[in-house]
């Protein structure tokens, strides 16, 4: 039998889910994100295990990582036998993301702006 750790969330990183939270992603991505971020690369049931979330929560949020470019699947054949394994890594350096993150709430916030402008215009 093998030993295997597994890495578990500390304090900093529940903060930076709270925080990605509040920027409109939901808990499931953000815990997956925050945990990418912290490892190399984790297959799904590592994912799993360290951000305590279920199969298809985790599926559901590496499909949305995917689909914004932030994450690679790789395949990886197992020992011996078996299904080839699929690795999930960050496909873009962390601080890329996280300016992709912050520039996107930036162009909200903006748009926004831009909408309480008109609004005043048009009643006054």
């Amino acid at each position: 039998m093998r030993v295997k750790t597994i890495p578990v969330f500390c304090e900093e990183d529940d903060e930076c889910v709270s925080i990605l939270v509040c920027f409109g992603m939901t808990r499931p991505v953000a815990r997956t994100l925050v945990y990418l971020l912290n490892i190399k690369e984790g297959t799904m049931q590592e994912i799993e295990f360290s951000t305590g979330l279920y199969q298809p929560a985790v599926s559901k949020a590496l499909h949305y990582l995917e689909e914004q470019g932030w994450v690679r699947v790789t395949g990886k054949p197992p020992e011996g036998k078996g299904r080839v394994l699929k690795y999930y890594t960050l496909a873009l350096p962390p601080e890329k993301i996280v300016e992709i993150i912050g520039n996107r709430k930036i162009a909200g916030i903006e748009y926004q702006i831009s909408c309480i402008h008109k609004l005043r215009t048009i009643i006054a």
